[in-house]
């Protein structure tokens, strides 16, 4: 029989790209068992419209998982995979509500696992609307005795069938459902950045993670900044304490690594004096460095809310 998923779509106040994202699976060619719609608090009228549309409380194929306060995406994604315990699918998709998944994204997953049944966890491509591919999705792991730095896969690797990752986002990740009992649930105190990076080396630990170059899926999201004016956001806070304790928890060697984020956290606060695009945040860019490394190296992990939406 043809192995079965089903799929957790994690919501924030972004009612209109979460009714697209779920038409985009209500589509595929091969539909999920079961959708779980995991509402972190949204207060525009999500679950009002869902109702509305899909009518999401009388519908076998959806189950509403409402959270009483928005615990970031990693919150999310932990209720969500938690919640697949009470189903019995082969496997399970994660994604935000701006992920697209177009009609044969599930048909070419289900395909090549049960080709490979080895293969545990496997992704698609992330896409731009405008069909170029989001690069930032896929990535493998460097100087894995120390900070545990990421490497983006190039765009020349797509050119081919499939290749692996050690590293994938939750925007259309696939994994076994096996394997959440082996291995656990997001960590809910990440928040937001890293809590994928931190999974995805978990799931390594257990499978290769397999790019599938022709199941896509559109991002609906803004362009990488890469050539913008550098723009402050509260979430660094949250990406350079999810590193350091990432590293702490998957790290080879301790010393080593301690040593190596002493040297990038003076390193990251001497460029904040002296590059040009840091000249307008300074001062709030330096509390933030001085935060997220204290509460990273004291395991002080978890929602912090002078670093919050709002």
């Amino acid at each position: 029989m043809k192995k079965t998923y089903g799929s957790v779509v994690v919501t924030f106040n972004r009612k209109d790209l979460l009714m697209e994202a779920i038409q985009s699976l209500l589509d595929q060619t091969i539909k999920p068992k079961k959708i779980i719609i995991v509402d972190n608090a949204s207060t525009d009228g999500t679950i009002s419209e869902l109702v509305e549309k899909f009518d999401v409380f009388n519908q076998d194929i959806f189950d509403m998982v409402e959270l009483p306060e928005n615990i970031g995406g990693a919150g999310g994604f932990k209720a969500g995979l938690d919640r697949c315990k009470l189903y019995n699918f082969d496997y399970v998709s994660v994604s935000d509500d701006d992920a697209m998944y177009q009609k044969d994204y599930f048909e070419k997953i289900l395909d090549y696992a049960e080709e490979n049944p080895s293969v545990r966890a496997l992704c698609g491509k992330v896409m731009y609307e405008d069909s170029t591919i989001q690069l930032s999705h896929k990535r493998r792991v460097l100087h894995s005795k120390s900070l545990l730095d990421e490497k983006i896969v190039s765009g020349e690797e797509y050119k081919r069938p499939t290749f692996s990752v050690d590293a994938v986002s939750f925007v259309g990740l696939v994994i076994d459902v096996s394997l959440i009992s082996e291995i656990g649930l997001p960590l809910e105190e990440y928040f937001i950045w890293l809590d994928d990076f931190e999974y995805s080396l978990r799931i390594r630990s257990k499978t290769e993670i397999i790019c599938l170059t022709d199941a896509v899926i559109v991002h609906k999201t803004a362009f990488a900044a890469d050539n913008h004016k550098y723009q402050y956001t509260w979430k660094e806070y949250y990406g350079i304490r999810n590193q350091i304790d990432l590293v702490k928890r998957h790290t080879k060697h301790p010393v080593v690594s301690k040593l190596a984020l002493e040297w990038k956290f003076w390193s990251r606060l001497a460029a904040n004096y002296v590059k040009p695009k840091y000249a307008s945040y300074r001062s709030i860019r330096s509390k933030t460095l001085r935060d997220a490394y204290r509460d990273g190296k004291n395991g002080k992990i978890g929602k912090n809310l002078k670093y919050f939406p709002n």
